[in-house]
């Protein structure tokens, strides 16, 4: 869903937004998407900036039952939050099962999110590459075939 009501959103080319995603603009704060950008399912983008060549991920993680994420918490992909864990303002959970780290503990953190996105993504780009510029343009050429499709009722 994309949703300009109160501000504006901006989408570049070659960029493929995939499904269940939300893209929301507020006054005065508009989002922004660059380049060759995949926005991956269940996304949830408001007031922000996306520059050109990013992967936005999702998937993987599971919240277990009364289990609070607060705000910009983080849950990292493939991350496993068990049930009645919090991940605190601006914390983030990563690993199966969750570590959750504060903010500052910035080498930990990189570590472990490095470790398990190349587990994630082995063999899609190297550290300092992106694959982005590549890849996107075949991906919205191909969904460009589903500009005619129409909702069938019944």
């Amino acid at each position: 869903m994309v949703s300009a009501e109160s501000g504006a959103v901006s989408i570049g080319a070659n960029c493929v937004v995939m499904d269940t995603a939300v893209l929301r603009g507020v006054r005065g704060n508009p989002l922004t998407i660059g380049d060759s950008v995949l926005v991956g399912p269940r996304t949830y983008l408001t007031s922000c900036s996306i520059e050109a060549e990013v992967f936005v991920a999702t998937g993987g993680a599971r919240v277990g039952r009364r289990a609070e994420v607060r705000t910009n918490g983080i849950v990292h992909l493939c991350t496993r939050l068990p049930e009645d864990a919090t991940v605190p303002l601006g914390w983030i959970a990563l690993g199966d099962p969750a570590e959750i780290l504060p903010p500052y503990e910035h080498e930990r953190i990189d570590s472990e999110g490095t470790r398990i996105s190349e587990l994630r993504l082995r063999g899609r780009a190297a550290i300092g590459w992106s694959i982005m510029p590549q890849l996107m343009p075949r991906n919205a050429k191909a969904l460009q075939s589903q500009r005619q499709d129409q909702v069938i009722s019944g």
